[in-house]
């Protein structure tokens, strides 16, 4: 579909942080920008993936 050539007034960070908070998603991010402060469910992609190995980990203890 041709573009308008107007520019759009939402960058995509704005665009996910409004669609992470209405589907009150979590959202894994290291942006630290002012469009994701009041995103409640947020983590960084490090503490995700520690808690990812630790789940895993409990997993294989039997």
């Amino acid at each position: 579909m041709p573009g308008s050539g107007k520019k759009c007034g939402a960058t995509v960070d704005w665009l996910i942080a409004g669609y992470a908070y209405a589907e009150s998603c979590l959202l894994v991010t290291d942006d630290k920008g002012e469009e994701f402060q009041g995103i409640e469910k947020k983590a960084t992609l490090k503490v995700v993936e520690a808690a990812v190995n630790e789940f895993l980990q409990a997993l294989s203890i039997k």
